[in-house]
């Protein structure tokens, strides 16, 4: 289980680095969207446990982070629980042109190591 919040921060950055776009269609963000996309937390949660009517829900969410301890995320944990949702909220709300600026404060707060040469585009 992932319960080091550097190596989930890891794994997120190196999601984004790689697809270098949202998961988004129609304005509206998904965990798992059109042509295979994933969000920074839809990237955390292995497909066997995820299910359409999580898309409707925020990261914090029950049924959300059931799926994410299936994956092998402490998700219950309070500050990974609160880490997730502010990489929700990086993903939904801001341009992958602010994406580097924004996770590297994400990594200030959380005390995480951030490699700056990724999520330049």
């Amino acid at each position: 289980m992932l319960k080091n919040l550097q190596s989930i921060f890891n794994k997120i950055i190196d999601h984004l680095d790689k697809q270098k776009e949202k998961s988004i269609e129609n304005n509206q963000c998904f965990y798992r969207g059109p042509n295979n996309l994933k969000c920074a937390v839809g990237a955390l949660i292995e497909d066997k446990h995820y299910y359409e009517d999580l898309e409707t829900l925020p990261a914090h969410n029950i049924e959300v982070s059931k799926c994410l301890v299936l994956s092998g995320i402490d998700a219950y944990n309070s500050e990974i629980s609160r880490f997730l949702s502010d990489c929700q909220w990086v993903h939904d709300t801001k341009p992958i042109e602010k994406w580097n600026e924004q996770f590297k404060q994400i990594a200030s707060k959380y005390k995480l190591d951030f490699d700056e040469s990724k999520l330049n585009f």
